[in-house]
């Protein structure tokens, strides 16, 4: 039977907009991974989470350049990602069981690892490998490696290679002595044979992840490339990586569960007094502005789901009319908990007797996911801008985003809208314009021909559309890497529950006093 033309879309054709349902609808997130984390803990990124692994990269570009590899990056990006390969399976065959995650791991599991054995690969389908994406960032800004394009010497690196500083030259030194000995570095190192899984097992006796504390000049070293400026112009960004892990170090030692309960770290944070020094109360308050940010980020995350589910239950697919969208926004003043939408907004959200403490306040305002609860956490947040007075504290609550106000000009908006005394109506009606549909609108077209709206205005009101109404989550804030770091340096144990150790008090005692 004949088939209709019309009924067949040609191969060639792509719809224009690709639906998509974007990290940060709001633009929250960026402040914290753009503004605040640069600031608060420099150069190490999120990922940057084992201090072996500069150890590791640093010998694999003394390497290639040893071997005189070919100077193009995609010769070189295969070799970095063929190492990390085989760094990998020792690590998952490391005979303490440690646990360690390699660059690499979910393709690594999918192999049989008690082959007898084990094949060649690559690490990860990117550019220059887990070096690329997680550390390459960190290794440039502790000079331990030079990137492709940069000046050196009299000319410019086609590749990435190691820094000619004396502290890179050691580190790789450093590395390369520790596996100098095993079959793998002697027999395999310059083969592509599969390798036997004892010859795997043997190398990570020494090279795992885990193994620092038995290449005690190696940990000297990456403890140098992290706190120890290479030049006058880093001093300062350096100065603030030794303050932030010291302070983190301390937060460890008041209690060991920050390690694993994300809550309870932020909880701390609000409460370190930082009594040991000016320096130690100066990045207090800086860590402690974070935590502000955060409650700021979250209130307004309630209000979003929330009204989200509103306006598609109201009819927001097929488009919402200037009153119905009005309709809607009163409709968020119903709660839970109800609250009266014409009553006072200060008095009806100040009924609610929630937390003071804002991390306490925040996992409240999440839980209950709801507009008001949002409401209450919005005027914690202007409430909260002036809780210490330190400029540290005002550098942190001063920074915003290109799509979001910071925590500062957060407390003078509302105060301002708040002295005309507003109900409880039309204060979420000022709060849902000003910081919801504004910068979602802005976001969404930016990133066209990526379709991230939730809704989108139109002559007539709102249409909204079925992408994920979920709440977002909250911007990684360092914790699990400054856990993995410290053990890694040997601050802190890695039993459980942690503990800073003898290494890591001194190392506070020299930072903070």
């Amino acid at each position: 039977m004949a088939v209709s033309v019309a009924s067949v879309a040609p191969q060639w054709i792509r719809a224009s907009l690709e639906h998509k349902d974007g990290r940060d609808p709001l633009g929250l997130q960026t402040t914290t991974q753009d503004r605040l984390m640069p600031a608060l803990l420099p150069d190490i990124n999120e990922l940057t989470r084992r201090a072996r692994y500069l150890s590791f990269y640093a010998f694999i570009l003394d390497e290639y350049r040893k071997a005189n590899g070919p100077l193009v990056k995609s010769q070189l990006s295969s070799y970095l990602k063929a190492r990390e390969w085989e760094l990998g399976l020792a690590v998952l065959r490391c005979p303490n069981k440690c646990g360690s995650a390699p660059v690499g791991a979910n393709k690594l599991r999918g192999i049989d690892l008690g082959a007898d054995k084990l094949p060649r690969g690559e690490s990860v389908d990117s550019a220059n490998g887990g070096y690329g994406l997680y550390y390459r960032t960190t290794m440039v800004a502790f000079d331990l490696s030079v990137p492709a394009g940069r000046p050196l010497g009299d000319s410019v690196t086609p590749i990435d290679v190691v820094s000619p500083r004396e502290r890179a030259r050691n580190l790789a030194a450093a590395y390369r002595s520790s596996i100098a000995g095993t079959d793998y570095f002697t027999r395999y190192w310059s083969t592509t044979d599969p390798i036997p899984r004892g010859v795997v097992e043997e190398l990570a006796e020494t090279a795992c992840l885990c193994r620092l504390e038995q290449f005690t000049d190696e940990r000297e070293l990456l403890s140098e490339a992290m706190f120890v400026a290479p030049d006058p112009e880093v001093e300062d960004a350096t100065e603030q990586r030794r303050r932030s892990i010291a302070h983190f170090l301390t937060v460890l030692d008041t209690d060991a569960t920050i390690a694993e309960e994300n809550s309870r770290f932020r909880q701390l944070l609000w409460d370190a007094t930082g009594s040991r020094s000016s320096a130690h109360r100066e990045v207090a308050d800086q860590w402690a502005g974070l935590v502000v940010k955060d409650l700021f980020q979250d209130a307004l995350c309630s209000i979003w789901t929330h009204l989200l589910r509103e306006a598609l239950a109201a009819g927001g697919l097929d488009g919402l009319s200037r009153d119905g969208v009005d309709q809607v926004l009163q409709r968020l003043t119903a709660g839970p908990p109800a609250l009266d939408p014409n009553g006072l907004a200060t008095e009806q959200l100040a009924a609610l007797k929630l937390s003071s403490h804002p991390e306490l306040l925040r996992v409240e305002i999440e839980q209950a996911d709801t507009a008001t609860a949002g409401l209450a956490g919005l005027l914690a947040v202007a409430e909260l801008a002036s809780a210490r007075d330190s400029t540290s504290w005002r550098t942190i609550t001063s920074e915003g985003s290109s799509w979001q106000p910071s925590v500062q000009q957060v407390a003078v908006d509302v105060d301002r809208f708040l002295q005309a005394r507003p109900t409880l109506t039309e204060l979420m009606r000022w709060v849902v314009r000003r910081y919801v549909f504004g910068p979602h609108e802005r976001i969404a077209y930016s990133k066209l021909p990526d379709f991230t709206f939730r809704f989108r205005s139109g002559p007539d009101g709102l249409r909204f559309f079925p992408l994920d109404g979920r709440r977002f989550i909250l911007a990684a804030i360092r914790d699990s890497t400054m856990t993995t770091l410290t053990e890694d340096l040997g601050y802190r144990t890695g039993e459980d529950p942690a503990r800073v150790t003898e290494r890591g008090h001194e190392f506070i005692q020299q930072v903070l006093g």
